[in-house]
């Protein structure tokens, strides 16, 4: 590339910046600012890709449900488990103290929102095993909804019958 001359006028800079902008031959010109075509970033934009994953709308709901519940039950667990080591506050505040029910249960709560929280993100992410875990999930609830709400129960019969049918979208 030649060196700008100080004589040289705005019209000639940029039509030289123009010419060495040019793709080449066969190459699309387009290509590397679409973002969702058949060309991606890797090896200078010009690399075909497969087809991103559409997200399904409730499957996308229910991710940032289940995330939102997961970071409420783990923020609870941590509570519970430092307040059953007499961390919280300082002073012991709930149940037994130092390896006591409260403990267990706070340990048991602070595992399972990290659970949920992966889960939330695999849905996000279309993972398999996330789905499989969020169907079983919802399948003993379906079961134990069926003695106590009809509502419940329809709700997540149609839950189920969605995640099924969306099953393909999953990788």
């Amino acid at each position: 590339m030649r060196r700008a001359n100080s004589s040289e006028t705005l019209t000639e800079k940029q039509g030289r910046r123009r010419a060495a902008a040019r793709p080449c031959p066969g190459r699309p010109l387009l290509a590397p600012i679409i973002l969702g075509g058949a060309y991606g970033p890797s090896s200078g934009g010009l690399s075909p890709r497969p087809p991103t994953r559409q997200l399904p709308i409730l499957v996308g709901i229910l991710a940032i449900l289940i995330g939102i519940i997961g970071f409420f039950v783990l923020l609870g667990g941590l509570l519970l488990l430092l307040a059953g080591l007499g961390l919280a506050l300082g002073y012991r505040f709930f149940g037994q103290g130092a390896f006591g029910s409260d403990v267990l249960a706070g340990g048991f709560y602070f595992i399972l929102g990290i659970v949920m929280l992966a889960t939330a993100r695999g849905l996000w992410d279309l993972e398999v095993w996330a789905l499989v875990a969020t169907i079983l999930v919802v399948s003993l609830l379906l079961i134990g909804s069926y003695f106590v709400s009809l509502f419940l129960f329809i709700i997540f019969l149609i839950l189920l019958i969605y995640l099924v049918l969306v099953r393909r979208h999953f990788s």
